[in-house]
């Protein structure tokens, strides 16, 4: 039986894990090491292992933006190394400093030494003899030119990462290794073929990491452990799968006696097909982490499946854990972004689905262990749970609010972290333990109150949870931790009692409009003097109550939209939130459209004002189906497809789960025309909305979805296609940049009154580069009135209450600005765009090493989308200019081929980033020059 953490035994381990967690990252960073953790981890496929460094050291001055450096090498240029050029000290190779291409080690080497070659450029073949006994950590790490490496018998131990990022394209490893450690081979994407030969060391997916290109395995000689059978490692007994390489595309049928699928046996997995026979009994951690598959059948005989066993699965959609599995791991199906539901055979004693999420019983108690990352609205836990286990929730970016019951005593490390949509959570009254990273970027909750339960709060629990306004610590909590609340930029008050003691200096970092409410004397009153943060001896402001003239809300397909009547006893604006989009969408000022059936949440929320605090309260809205409840609610999904030779036209493909006709309509055609096959026509510029129809049957209810097209002029701006937005299904009403509908003034009776006067807001498009610092919008009324804001995506840019503006990442997003009624002038909105362009990329390599050919390598830009290559044999770029765009953001080398021999090529490279339909582009790299060979 497996043991979660929960209760008062967890608060003791949570504590050990910060003090474990401050000296471990202490000792990686003194040994110049980057720690890939989720203190820095952006991505769902977040792993506990020392990662892969994205910066390529530089060792020329830089050059003018021209500059004419020749890059021209021929067969006389290879050299072997110089003695001199390595440091060794009592048998240990400290460093390398040469440029040769072929490296032996001298004889005199017993080891070679952490990062001794790393991010060597010129390496292309290294031998290691047999007098070298270990290679350790990062050794040849990032020598983007080592194709070969040959090691003769005698190498004993292979450290971490030791050939990790290299152009390795086969590999056969001595008999005499008796120890691997973790990721020595990850991200070799050239790497084609391994042999272990007799090695007995533990082999798994974890030494090798993600090889794309690994087809074939081998255990050459006499291996008394593992055989390998379609180049797939077993065990020799048949028994355990070890490992089946990444870049098998195939479907894998794991033959009849296999009774174990080993730690990382499918890692990154290409395959899409996974068939498990009857005979398995246990999965691995990490087992199918990051593979292709829509679907598993768990075997009838599985007894247990070890932790984030099918993490960042994104494409499976289906899963049943069967009646004998009583033991599961934590975050099992973590970041499986399509998966909704998660199924428990009938017959299972430990574990069981309510509302398709996974709970497990541990010593007879209770425990929430996975909530599908497909899940949508709001989540009310089931009633008698004690603990939230760590990334029970992570990735759930769909759900919009979550009730607990007053049984929740713990939340563990991650439990909700990234779960962008999250806007409201009610706290358990016997909540005592809240993990680290607990609620990392949910960065759409608003307000949080915690219960005087709550005993201990991890570090960064709330960090970059942007729209978070109000807080209110728990009486009982005595510290609060690093970062807990740090980059919480609309974060303008927060209640401290006298109960905490200490407060760790950047608790509340980038917090600029904070205000702390505590006890003349106290800890935090101290804090605050000592940080230059306003405090206020107590929070004066009233509590203002929402009210609803109905609370549960019943509507039918096809019914006329409507309005939700709701009022604060306070002068707080009141917003709307739907938590469900595929069922109604729902305007800011609680105009409701019916889209299709079923249920779901509305979150109302009352602003904070100088008089009152923030309030939210939540309705219910069921949508049933025009004539029968009984009938199937038919899903729509769609795809866009823009035409590659004509800007104006594209095509959306979209289809049912049921078996409705599928129609579509323009509601504007003046904009774009659409037929009946879903081919678009762009006729002008705006945004139009694309209804797509399912018509109703027999047996299922009718269903639309709307698409909304952002249609742009084409500028000057940039010289790529795509300036018509791919549709975006997360906009919601209220947040495209339409023209306000006159207003017609009237009095109690309806008589006519003076008309208002008109109200300008001042605003411009903003275009800024991701490396831009903290700005200021710059918007004015032309009357003075009170502007608010909001941005349309989070994920690109956070907006405070005063118009500053803070970068997140890459992309184009539109900010909307609302001026309100001052005296004589009338309310007005004003929406522009803001385009984050990708920084500057770089250039680390030109070569020309074959005839009309040249490669360019450039660093790896995380958040890019893919990038662009230019070159010219016209210094300005004026003239016959070509390139060549790079879809992949993993791919940073490109050969050009059909080269004018002899003459010189002038070359550059930039990152750009797919966003709303349109490609938006950074500014090229310095120029490269290259003489082509003859």
């Amino acid at each position: 039986m497996h043991q979660h953490k929960s209760g008062k035994g967890w608060r003791n381990v949570m504590k050990m894990k910060r003090i474990l967690t401050g000296m471990l990252g202490a000792a990686i960073l003194a040994a110049g090491v980057n720690l890939l953790s989720v203190q820095a981890a952006e991505n769902a496929g977040v792993m506990e292992y020392i990662a892969a460094t994205e910066y390529i050291e530089e060792t020329e001055a830089a050059e003018p933006e021209n500059a004419e450096k020749q890059v021209f090498e021929t067969e006389e240029d290879t050299k072997t190394a110089d003695t001199g050029e390595f440091t060794i000290n009592n048998g240990l190779l400290t460093k390398y400093t040469g440029t040769a291409e072929t490296v032996t080690i001298p004889s005199n080497v017993s080891r070679i030494g952490k990062s001794a070659f790393q991010n060597n450029k010129y390496i292309k073949s290294v031998i290691i003899p047999g007098n070298v006994r270990k290679i350790e950590m990062l050794a040849f790490y990032g020598c983007s030119n080592l194709e070969s490496v040959t090691m003769a018998e005698g190498v004993e131990e292979i450290g971490m990462q030791t050939f990790s990022e290299t152009h390795l394209k086969s590999v056969v490893l001595p008999k005499s290794i008796i120890k691997m450690d973790r990721l020595v081979f990850t991200s070799c994407n050239r790497l084609t073929s391994i042999d272990f030969t007799e090695g007995t060391y533990n082999i798994n997916g974890d030494i090798i990491g993600s090889c794309a290109a690994l087809t074939e395995i081998k255990v050459s000689g006499n291996n008394t452990r593992y055989q390998v059978k379609d180049n797939v490692l077993y065990e020799k007994n048949g028994k355990t799968v070890c490992y089946c390489p990444a870049g098998r595309k195939t479907d894998m049928n794991v033959p009849d006696g296999v009774e174990h699928i080993g730690d990382f046996a499918f890692w990154d997995c290409l395959t899409t097909k996974v068939t498990l026979p009857d005979s398995v009994k246990s999965i691995g951690e990490r087992a199918f982490f990051s593979t292709g598959m829509e679907t598993m059948i768990l075997p009838a005989n599985l007894e247990s499946i070890g932790k984030e066993a099918f993490f960042y699965c994104q494409n499976l959609k289906q899963i049943t854990i069967p009646a004998k599995t009583t033991k599961i791991g934590n975050n099992v199906f973590g970041s499986c972004d399509h998966l909704e539901t998660i199924n428990v055979a009938a017959g299972n004693t430990i574990y069981r689905s309510e509302d398709g999420i996974l709970y497990g019983t541990e010593e007879g108690r209770l425990v929430l262990i996975n909530c599908p990352a497909g899940k949508k609205g709001s989540v009310k836990i089931l009633e008698g749970t004690v603990g939230i286990l760590d990334g029970s929730f992570s990735n759930c970016e769909k759900i919009t609010s979550v009730d607990m019951p007053d049984s929740v005593k713990s939340i563990g490390e991650d439990a909700f972290k990234s779960c962008s949509s999250l806007i409201k959570v009610r706290f358990s009254n016997q909540l005592t333990d809240i993990g680290n990273y607990a609620f990392y970027r949910c960065d759409s909750m608003q307000q949080v109150h915690l219960p005087d339960s709550v005993k201990d709060l991890g570090a960064w629990a709330f960090r970059y949870c942007d729209a978070l306004t109000e807080v209110t610590i728990s009486k009982n909590i005595s510290d609060i931790l690093d970062n807990a609340f740090g980059d919480c930029t609309n974060l303008t008050g927060i209640t401290i009692p006298d109960g905490v003691k200490t407060i760790a200096d950047n608790a509340f970092s980038y917090c600029s409009n904070l205000t702390i409410y505590c006890s003349s004397g106290s800890a935090a009153e101290k804090y605050a003097k000592n940080n230059n943060i306003k405090s206020k001896v107590a929070d004066e402001r009233k509590t203002q109550t929402i009210t609803t003239d109905n609370d549960n809300i019943e509507k039918t397909v096809g019914d006329p939209d409507f309005k939700i009547t709701a009022k604060t006893t306070g002068d707080g604006t009141l917003s709307f939130y739907s938590g469900n989009e595929d069922i109604i969408q729902v305007s800011e000022n609680g105009a409701v459209k019916i889209i299709g059936a079923g249920t779901t949440n509305i979150v109302i929320t009352a602003s904070a004002t100088q008089n009152c605090k923030m309030a939210q309260t939540e309705i219910y809205i069921t949508i049933k189906n025009k004539e029968t409840d009984q009938k199937r609610v038919q899903k729509i999904t769609y795809s866009y497809q823009a035409d590659k030779k004509d800007l104006n036209i594209f095509y959306l493909d979209a289809k049912s789960d049921g078996d409705g006709k599928i129609s579509y309509r323009s509601e504007n055609e003046k904009i774009v025309k659409i037929d009946a096959d879903g081919k678009g026509y762009i006729l002008g510029s705006g945004t139009v909305k694309i209804i797509i129809s399912a018509s109703e049957t027999d047996t299922c209810a009718a269903a639309k979805k709307i698409v909304t097209l952002n249609v742009e002029k084409i500028t000057d701006q940039t010289d790529e296609p795509g300036q018509t937005q791919k549709p975006d299904q997360t906009e919601k009403p209220g947040q495209t940049d339409t023209p306000n509908q006159p207003d017609k003034p009237s009095d109690q009776n309806g008589n006519a009154t003076q008309q208002k006067k008109k109200q300008t807001i001042k605003a411009k498009n903003i275009t800024k580069t991701y490396s831009t610092k903290t700005f200021a919008i710059g918007a004015k009324s032309s009357c003075g009135a009170k502007l608010t804001y909001k941005v349309a995506d989070k994920k690109i840019a956070a907006i405070s209450k005063t118009g500053k503006i803070k970068l997140k990442s890459y992309g184009q997003t539109k900010i909307t600005i609302k001026a309100a009624a001052k005296g004589k002038y009338k309310a007005a909105t004003k929406t522009i765009t803001l385009t984050v362009k990708p920084v500057k990329n770089q250039i680390t390599s030109l070569k020309s090493k074959k005839a009309k050919t040249f490669e360019v390598k450039w660093k790896k830009d995380k958040k890019a989308s893919g990038y662009i290559v230019q070159y010219s044999m016209d210094k300005k770029f004026k003239k016959n200019v070509k390139k060549v765009v790079v879809t992949k953001n993993k791919t940073t080398t490109k050969k050009i081929t059909k080269l004018k021999p002899g003459k010189k090529y002038y070359v550059r490279v930039c990152s750009y980033k797919n966003s709303r339909g349109k490609r938006v582009q950074g500014a090229y790299s310095k120029v490269k020059t290259v003489t082509v060979r003859k």
